[in-house]
């Protein structure tokens, strides 16, 4: 197996803010967005990343639509992020508030969304280094990926990685975690899109307010 290489970040360092959230809260929940940013300042998460070949890939059903961008790759890289069990522990201080409690959870899903994003900017960094480009990242569960390939995305990762497990259904334990795949190649393109591309009115990223 590759080596899997696995890092930290400090929230504090790649601090989120009230305004980073209005697009999912709508106005005037500032102080108490504040307030649940503030407990995830001391907070720690982590990633890993590993790069397989398009054959050690091969044993994944990706569907047509990724499936067309894959077949291009000269190398694949996997990756998993987690807040850990940091995000329990700051979650719980809520539970009798609800308001803040489902702050709390929409604030730590930001995080994990922006820590899947420093793992992507270092995947690109290595491509470029190698004189390739890389891919938007694919998850299972997204984009016609069934979620149940998720084990076969963990069968090319260490045991546990970042201390994420599975469940039988395939959903990662902590919660707040991500997996994904990307492609890199000299024929690979990272392609700019927004909500309007897509068609899934159930998805968690629909730019909606939702209080």
């Amino acid at each position: 197996m590759a080596d899997f290489r696995k890092y930290s970040v400090f929230l504090r360092d790649n601090a989120l803010s009230a305004k980073d959230l209005i697009s999912e809260t709508g106005p005037g929940f500032d102080n108490e967005l504040e307030r649940v940013l503030s407990a995830y300042s001391s907070a720690e998460a982590f990633y890993g990343v590993i790069y397989i070949t398009p054959q050690e890939a091969s044993l994944f059903n990706m569907g047509s639509r990724i499936s067309g961008i894959f077949k291009r790759a000269e190398l694949i890289a996997l990756f998993v992020t987690t807040l850990g069990s940091d995000y329990n522990s700051i979650s719980q201080r809520y539970r009798e508030d609800p308001l803040l409690y489902y702050l709390s959870d929409l604030v730590a899903s930001a995080y994990t969304e922006r820590c899947a994003d420093i793992a992507h900017k270092r995947v690109s960094q290595d491509a470029a280094n190698m004189g390739l480009k890389c891919s938007n990242r694919y998850s299972p569960g997204y984009c016609g990926w069934k979620t149940e390939e998720q084990k076969k995305l963990f069968s090319l990762l260490p045991a546990s990685p970042c201390g994420i497990t599975l469940t039988e259904s395939s959903l990662m334990n902590p919660v707040k975690s991500v997996s994904a795949a990307i492609a890199i190649g000299k024929e690979i393109k990272f392609i700019k899109h927004d909500c309007s591309g897509c068609y899934d009115d159930n998805c968690v990223y629909k730019k909606k307010y939702i209080l």
